[in-house]
């Protein structure tokens, strides 16, 4: 592990100014978004009354790191240095395991920054370069919030990952150098750990900021 455990850091401040945001309140969900579902055992819904995007998935769709990339997936493109962000929510329900953001260039170039399994305030960066996955930043979020976001920050090919609990007070996975070429494709996954019939994830918003002046 380059980083063991989280560090209290601040989102960039490049990056403020909101240039998309799916709320996750119309049913389609809004254009740009491409479903992948290699194994076609899951699915995925809005639930407007909420603002929810539901992503549920069953046994046999293990983690990415588990050397198992068939995880389903909703992505869209982006291109250029650029912020993500979403929020988990329900994450203290016991049916809430492996979920949050993804970066996808194949099954051998991929970044993820997620909620690991049972752990509720577990969080762990992995990247996986040239068909090698590797660990790069774990820890645990001190609160025990329902409510978890996730933030990924590109700028060049340095990405940084950074997590909270309240959406105020931030913390630091780390960060690492992860070239690919534009544009990318970003947006989120759920895993199911074996030994479980299947597990879901519940998405309250994805938003994009960039510089301001890009």
């Amino acid at each position: 592990l380059r980083y063991w455990h989280l560090q209290p850091d601040a989102p960039c401040a490049d990056y403020s100014q909101l240039v998309w945001w799916d709320a996750f309140d119309e049913v389609p969900l809004r254009e740009g978004w491409h479903w992948i579902d290699p194994q076609g055992k899951s699915h995925y819904q809005c639930i407007p009354q909420g603002g929810i995007l539901e992503l549920r998935t069953s046994v046999g769709q293990h983690d990415l790191a588990s050397t198992n990339p068939s995880v389903p997936r909703l992505l869209r493109q982006i291109s250029g240095n650029f912020a993500v962000e979403t929020r988990l929510v329900g994450i203290t329900e016991g049916e809430c395991q492996i979920s949050g953001l993804l970066l996808w260039e194949s099954e051998k170039s991929y970044l993820s920054f997620a909620k690991r399994s049972t752990l509720i305030n577990n969080v762990r960066l992995e990247a996986c370069q040239k068909g090698y996955p590797e660990i790069i930043g774990r820890g645990w979020l001190p609160g025990p919030g329902s409510e978890l976001y996730l933030r990924l920050e590109r700028r060049g090919a340095s990405m940084s990952a950074l997590c909270s609990d309240d959406g105020k007070q931030w913390q630091s996975c780390g960060k690492i150098s992860f070239p690919v070429a534009n544009p990318v494709w970003i947006g989120l996954y759920a895993a199911c750990p074996a030994g479980l019939s299947d597990s879901v994830a519940r998405f309250k918003e994805f938003k994009l900021y960039r510089g301001g002046g890009e």
